[in-house]
């Protein structure tokens, strides 16, 4: 990895005053590299910045917590120079990484030891080992991994994660956390490529073939990988906005809600370059629903594959009013954007009215600023004015490990 421009920290890049809410500090999370310097314990990265250059801070931010935690990112400064490569420095730059490169990944099972960290289970892997669920969401999971050749073992410590997975041919067994040896290479009947562990109130235990398959299949009763949040996250695999033709339960909220994907269309089309894929509901397939995230505008009268759902989500709706984390809002004047497992294909999501949460503002100002502003669900109240509709965000959360909104 050679990083010679961005932003490592989304405070320091964009000069805030004021300090971010506790929720738009934990998303930011997903992005600041700031948040990730011990995962360069398991690639060769190096860090480049003009001596004249502002964005120098980012790599020598990088280089400094890297130093700290005692994992290399070496650093080149190029001398009187702005944004742009001095010639000596690429020089080193690119010999840098032809060693790299020449040298290549390590050979599986290799490597014999893993320092790793994420705050998001949209980024879960390193080499042989998978953080499956986090404990709590958005906050950092850590996994530092040592393969003890002398005792045939895998000796692991963990940092909020409540459940992981190895590949079986790493070790014969594992020692979690200090805990008794589990078995690795004979678990699970040998019949599964990884084997997986859950942290329970009793400490770590090994799932058999049995529920290792079940948790598989049962995508929706936790939180992980392409399944996390917060709402943003549906638009980074492949989606479809589903809008209504019935009769709406609330004029007002259906009114908002077709204004919501209006502007979802339009800064699609403008700002990522693309055509917003967009369906009737009365033409929404089988296919589309085992293939596509639901994105769903309208409420449960004037959108059909919304009615199907609404049950199954963590909300009551009725025609004047919707109740969610036990308060009431009227359908008049507020609405409910949210993610959730699709009930009607839990390896997808369904989206309630909502595009990205960030909008032209945030796509003219600076990448640093397109990090997600709702979380998992929000509540919305909205008014019309000369631009179409004023909208202030009266709470927003994010579900926790289990889909469930904390107590």
């Amino acid at each position: 990895v050679g990083a010679g421009a961005g932003f490592v920290d989304t405070m320091t890049h964009l000069e805030l005053k004021e300090p971010l809410s506790p929720l738009h500090e934990r998303l930011t999370r997903i992005y600041n590299p700031v948040d990730c310097v011990v995962n360069a314990a398991n690639v060769p990265i190096i860090g480049y910045g003009g001596e004249l250059d502002k964005q120098l801070f980012a790599a020598k931010t990088m280089h400094a917590k890297a130093e700290e935690l005692g994992v290399p990112i070496p650093l080149l400064v190029g001398p009187q120079t702005k944004h742009k490569f001095h010639p000596d420095s690429l020089k080193e730059f690119m010999a840098f990484h032809a060693t790299a490169t020449k040298a290549g990944r390590p050979r599986y099972p290799d490597p014999q030891q893993i320092r790793f960290t994420t705050c998001t289970l949209k980024y879960n892997r390193c080499h042989w080992l998978t953080i499956e669920e986090q404990r709590i969401p958005y906050e950092p999971s850590t996994v530092e991994a040592k393969v003890d050749s002398a005792e045939n073992a895998v000796r692991i410590t963990t940092k909020n994660v409540g459940m992981l997975s190895i590949a079986r041919d790493v070790a014969e067994r594992v020692i979690l956390d200090g805990g008794e040896p589990l078995p690795l290479l004979t678990a699970a009947g040998g019949l599964l490529p990884d084997v997986y562990y859950e942290q329970t109130d009793d400490g770590w235990k090994v799932l058999d073939y049995r529920t290792s398959r079940e948790w598989q299949n049962q995508p929706a009763s936790t939180k992980r990988h392409n399944l996390q949040g917060p709402i943003d996250d549906a638009f980074t695999r492949s989606f479809v906005c589903v809008q209504g033709t019935g009769t709406p339960w609330s004029a007002p909220l259906n009114d908002w809600a077709g204004w919501t994907l209006d502007r979802f269309r339009g800064e699609y089309d403008k700002w990522l370059r693309a055509e917003l894929p967009i369906v009737k509901d009365t033409q929404l397939t089988d296919e589309l629903i085992e293939s596509k995230n639901l994105i769903l505008f309208g409420d449960p009268g004037s959108n059909a594959v919304l009615a199907r759902v609404v049950d199954k989500l963590p909300i009551q709706w009725t025609r004047s009013a919707i109740e969610i984390n036990g308060q009431s809002y009227p359908t008049e004047s507020h609405g409910v954007p949210l993610v959730f497992p699709n009930p009607l294909n839990p390896h997808r999501y369904v989206v309630v009215n909502s595009g990205h949460t960030f909008h032209e503002a945030e796509f003219k100002g600076s990448n640093a600023q397109l990090y997600p502003r709702m979380g998992d669900a929000a509540v919305i109240a909205f008014r019309r004015d000369d631009k179409g509709y004023g909208e202030t965000t009266v709470w927003s959360d994010v579900f926790d490990s289990r889909w469930q909104l904390p107590r």
